[in-house]
């Protein structure tokens, strides 16, 4: 006798739909894992040396720029914005623009000179490129207690040209009348946000949108030292800054700026301290 058994499934059709999908994604995932292994075996290679690496001169500003208006040898800070291919210079009492691909000087200006000396310094490593609603700006600070932006504008003939934008001149004033200082200033990634160490002693949030009003303040458990150097620096995400104590001071700062917790870090081996950073911004 021959026997024959038949199975029949009987699916809702819901339970049927779900089931197809299953099968779909199921194909998907082996595709995939088959794809990384074929790209993975292919498109490895091997990291370069930093020893195989060739740096070639681009522009010597020394030999080959006629830099007009800069009267110190001293330049404190350069920084290139890669859209524009313009390079800005910060000296003592001056700042200037050289054009890479002209290799010429575009334009330049006098700050105020009392920025050092018996005075102090402060005020030298505050350019920034700075991008608000698609448009270009190049920040600075001019004078003791101010920061001006200009309008980065690309004229007819291919040259730029930079015009002050009122709404964004920063002003700071406090009790100390005419010697009110912005020590230190910086921006968040998105350029939201400007940062400041004022006289020294507080930190201070703004919107650069509304700029002359302060967000929120940290008074600093003790006062830090005037510096030429880099000693204010934002994280990458600007929830966290570091500050140097600087000269004569064996401390420095790490500040939660969202809690508004500071942590005075003392060195028992450091007598002075600067230039903080955050490894790979964080």
């Amino acid at each position: 006798d021959v026997k024959m058994v038949c199975e029949v499934q009987l699916l809702l059709i819901n339970y049927l739909e779900e089931k197809k999908k299953i099968h779909k994604l199921y194909s998907i995932l082996r595709e995939q894992a088959f794809f990384k292994m074929v790209v993975s075996d292919n498109t490895q290679q091997k990291q370069k040396d930093v020893k195989d690496l060739r740096l070639t001169e681009v522009l010597n500003v020394g030999k080959e720029v006629a830099l007009s208006g800069n009267t110190s040898n001293n330049m404190y800070k350069c920084s290139l914005d890669t859209d524009s291919g313009l390079l800005g210079m910060e000296g003592h009492d001056w700042f200037g623009v050289v054009d890479m691909k002209t290799k010429k000087p575009i334009w330049n200006l006098d700050r105020e000179t009392n920025f050092g000396g018996q005075i102090g310094s402060f005020g030298q490593q505050t350019h920034q490129w700075v991008t608000i609603n698609g448009q270009k700006y190049v920040s600075l600070q001019t004078a003791r207690n101010k920061i001006q932006m200009f309008k980065v504008v690309q004229s007819r003939n291919n040259g730029y040209q930079f015009v002050e934008d009122n709404k964004y001149e920063l002003v700071y004033s406090s009790n100390k009348g005419a010697d009110a200082t912005i020590s230190f200033c910086d921006f968040d990634h998105d350029f939201q946000h400007i940062f400041l160490v004022t006289d020294f002693c507080v930190l201070e949030k703004r919107a650069v949108q509304d700029i002359n009003a302060v967000i929120s303040r940290i008074d600093l458990q003790e006062r830090v030292s005037d510096s030429t150097l880099r000693n204010f620096r934002l994280s990458a995400d600007g929830k966290y800054c570091a500050i140097g104590g600087g000269g004569d001071k064996p401390y420095f700062y790490v500040i939660d700026i969202a809690n508004e917790e500071q942590m005075k870090l003392d060195s028992s081996v450091l007598t002075s301290t600067y230039v903080p950073c955050f490894i790979n911004g964080e």
